[in-house]
C-alpha cells in the first residue's frame, strides 16, 4: 500500500459474551436512580459517524458523508441536532471534515479529506489561520493521520510519516500543534498494520500530559508515552479475552468492499476503543453474542497502577458504536450493519451518566437494546 492508497482509505472510511476475568474487583450492578441512562431518537440521522467528541453541552460529531451544512454537527443531550457551519475559508463543497479531537489549551484540532488540519475554538471558530501540524523534523513530515489525540502542545496520532518523495512509515507518531511551540516531529513507534485504525474507534487517549494508544498487533497491548514522547512502556493490564488479535480474511479498497469488512469485524472478540476520564482509562471491547448482536463491554484500567479495576456492559447490542465522554455523561451512538455504498441506520443515542460509569454501576432502568 502506497502514500496515495492509505490517505484513500482514510477518506473512504473513517470508524459470545466473554467469561468475568478473575481478579476484576467490580461489576455492573444496579445503581441510585439518581444515576441516569436513556435513550434518544436522533432528530436528524447522520449518514457515517467519521468521530465524535464530547463536552459538557453535548457532542459534536462529524458525519463525512453528510450533505452540505450537515457535516459537522452538535447534539444536545436530548437528540436535537444543530449543523454547524463549515470553517472559514471554505466553500461548503470543499468542507469535508474526517476527525475531530479536543486540545489540552480549550479548543479542538479538525482534520479535512484534503490533508488540512485546523486550530479551532471551544465555538468551532478557527482559532489560527494558520494550518496545524506544519512542522518537518530530519527530513520528515507528516503524510497522513488516521487517529489522533492532543496534549498540551502536542499531537500524538497513528499515521504516516515521509521521510523522503515517494516513501513513507507507518507507525505512532508525536508532533507539535504549533510552528514553534518547542516540540518536534517524531516516530514513537512504528506499526505497519493499519487495517483495525482505517475502520474502528479512537485507540488513542490523553491523561494530562500523558498520552496511551493501543497497538493492535497479533498480541495487542496499551502502551504509555510520557509527557515529553522519550519514553514508550507497555502497560500489562489488558483483557484476557482479547490478548490474541483475530486477522482479517477480507480486504477494504472502498465503499463497495465495506459491508463484507465490517461483517466480518463483528465475528471478532476485539478491542474497538480506547477514552479516558478522572485519570483513568476505559477499553471499549466488542464481542458477538451467540443468538445475534454485539455485548459492548466498557473495561476500567488504572494505568498507575497498572490494574484492570473491573467492567461494565453498555445497554446496546447494536452492531457498531460510537463513544464520546464528557465530564458528565457518556455519549453511545447506536449504528446498524454497514450496507451498500458504506451507508448505516444511525437511529438513536443513549445518553449515560459519567459517574455511573465511572463507579462501573449503570442503573437497574438503564434501556438494554
Amino acid at each position: 500500500m502506497n502514500a496515495r492508497t492509505s490517505r484513500q482509505l482514510v477518506v473512504l472510511v473513517l470508524t459470545a459474551l466473554p467469561a468475568l476475568a478473575p481478579g476484576l474487583s467490580r461489576v455492573a450492578v444496579a445503581a441510585s436512580d439518581g444515576d441516569r441512562c436513556y435513550r434518544v431518537t436522533l432528530d436528524h440521522r447522520p449518514h457515517w459517524i467519521s468521530a465524535a467528541v464530547a463536552d459538557s453541552s453535548g457532542v459534536f460529531v462529524v458525519d463525512s458523508w453528510g450533505k452540505d451544512g450537515e457535516r459537522l454537527l452538535s447534539y444536545s443531550a436530548h437528540g436535537k441536532a444543530t449543523g454547524l457551519p463549515s470553517v472559514s475559508g471554505y466553500n461548503e463543497s470543499e468542507f469535508v471534515p474526517l476527525k475531530i479531537a479536543r486540545t489540552g489549551t480549550a479548543g479542538y484540532l479538525l482534520q479535512l479529506a484534503d490533508g488540512t488540519t485546523l486550530l479551532l475554538d471551544d465555538h468551532l471558530r478557527l482559532a489560527d489561520r494558520e494550518p496545524a501540524l506544519q512542522e518537518k523534523s530530519e527530513g520528515r513530515k507528516i503524510g497522513s493521520l488516521y487517529q489522533f489525540t492532543t496534549t498540551g502542545e502536542a499531537v500524538v496520532a497513528y499515521g504516516s510519516l515521509l521521510p523522503e518523495a515517494h516513501r513513507f512509515e507507518l507507525g505512532f507518531f508525536r508532533a507539535p500543534l504549533r510552528s514553534g511551540a518547542g516540540e518536534k516531529l517524531m516516530m514513537l513507534e512504528p506499526f505497519d498494520e493499519p487495517d483495525f485504525y482505517v475502520i474502528s474507534s479512537p485507540y488513542l487517549a490523553a491523561i494530562d500530559d500523558d498520552t496511551y494508544f493501543v497497538r493492535m498487533s497479533k498480541h495487542p497491548a496499551i502502551y504509555h508515552v510520557s509527557p515529553t514522547g522519550q519514553e514508550i512502556t507497555r502497560l500489562t493490564a489488558f483483557p484476557p479475552e482479547c490478548r490474541v488479535r483475530p486477522d482479517f480474511k477480507t480486504h477494504m479498497t472502498g465503499p463497495k468492499t465495506a459491508p463484507a469488512h465490517f461483517a466480518e469485524l463483528e465475528t471478532f472478540t476485539v478491542p474497538a476503543g480506547l477514552y479516558s476520564q478522572g485519570g483513568m482509562l476505559f477499553l471499549l471491547v466488542r464481542s458477538p453474542e451467540a443468538k445475534g448482536g454485539t455485548a459492548w463491554w466498557l473495561y476500567e484500567i488504572d494505568p498507575r497502577s497498572d490494574k484492570i479495576l473491573g467492567r461494565v456492559r453498555l445497554p446496546t447490542s447494536s452492531n457498531h458504536v460510537s463513544l464520546a465522554p464528557s465530564e458528565t455523561s457518556w455519549y453511545l451512538f447506536e449504528r446498524g450493519p454497514v450496507g451498500e455504498n458504506q451507508r448505516q441506520e444511525i437511529a438513536t443515542m443513549v445518553v449515560l451518566r459519567s459517574s455511573a460509569v465511572a463507579a462501573l454501576s449503570l442503573p437497574a432502568s438503564c434501556p438494554m437494546r
